[in-house]
């Protein structure tokens, strides 16, 4: 599909490029939305407790905490993340040829 010898980088392939490097960045910020909502909310609920409870050591407690909840959340995500991955891995083919494409002509 590239020529080894007719390598040419055009703007328009560069712009197509960056433009599939967004929409991967988009789809993971996607991705792990739900857990770092949930990880700043227990952080929220753990600074509450410490200004309610100065006696209680809260580095102590939110470790396990976070830990607990950052590993629930993957093992309930990971069907949604299958239907990511496959809808990802259909596109990537053709995206994949497109530039290939561009980077021969």
């Amino acid at each position: 599909a590239v020529p080894v010898d007719a390598f040419l980088l055009r703007e328009s392939t560069a712009a197509y490029v960056i433009e599939l490097s967004s929409n991967i960045f988009v789809t993971a910020v996607k991705m792990a939305a739900p857990a770092i909502a949930a990880l700043f909310t227990t952080s929220v609920a753990l600074g509450l407790v410490a200004r309610t409870v100065p006696q209680m050591n809260v580095f102590i407690v939110g470790f396990p905490v976070k830990l607990g909840l950052g590993v629930l959340l993957i093992y309930v995500s990971i069907p949604f993340y299958n239907v990511v991955f496959q809808r990802s891995w259909l596109t990537l083919q053709s995206d994949a040829m497109t530039v290939m494409a561009a980077l021969g002509q």
